[in-house]
């Protein structure tokens, strides 16, 4: 049997500001000026993934333990939206063909005025099954369905002047 062809034949227009691959290898996502590019590693699979966020501001992205999700955060707008810190629900491309063009979802949005630092990014912390996600807040830690982040929380775990979690 061949050896699949692992990243070959993936091209990035517009130039990329950061590079991420998710934890199995299967995609990456690239930050450009104009959006976030997500694709599919193995392009000689049928399942393959290839689809863009139109966001230009943009300047985190970081994937879900599994790779159902991709967590964007951006620059906050004067005008914009309060929600810059989102959750997009990513095609389930492992075993099942990708319609085309491949639809990414925004599932949820948070407002975030603060630019993450390395330290505490991603902002959005899933447990490895993804059943469960984590999300700071002033003052405490905010519990989620991990498959349904736009829920309402279930629970909260509360610690002054918390920073930072894992």
């Amino acid at each position: 049997s061949s050896a699949p062809q692992l990243v070959e034949g993936l091209r990035f227009e517009g130039g990329a500001s950061k590079v991420i691959f998710s934890r199995d290898g299967s995609m990456v996502a690239v930050l450009r000026s104009a959006d976030v590019a997500v694709r599919s590693t193995d392009r000689s699979r049928s399942a393959s993934m290839d689809a863009d966020i139109p966001r230009s501001k943009v300047a985190r992205i970081a994937f879900s333990p599994l790779g159902n999700f991709l967590v964007t955060w951006e620059r906050i707008e004067p005008e914009g939206a309060a929600g810059n810190l989102c959750i997009w629900r990513l095609p389930a491309h492992r075993t099942e063909p990708v319609p085309a063009p491949a639809q990414i979802k925004l599932v949820a949005s948070f407002p975030r005025k603060e630019a993450p630092t390395g330290d505490v990014w991603p902002l959005l912390q899933w447990s490895p099954d993804e059943a469960i996600c984590a999300r700071l807040l002033r003052d405490c830690v905010e519990i989620l369905n991990g498959t349904d982040p736009a829920a309402q929380a279930i629970g909260r775990i509360a610690h002054p002047g918390v920073n930072q979690f894992s």
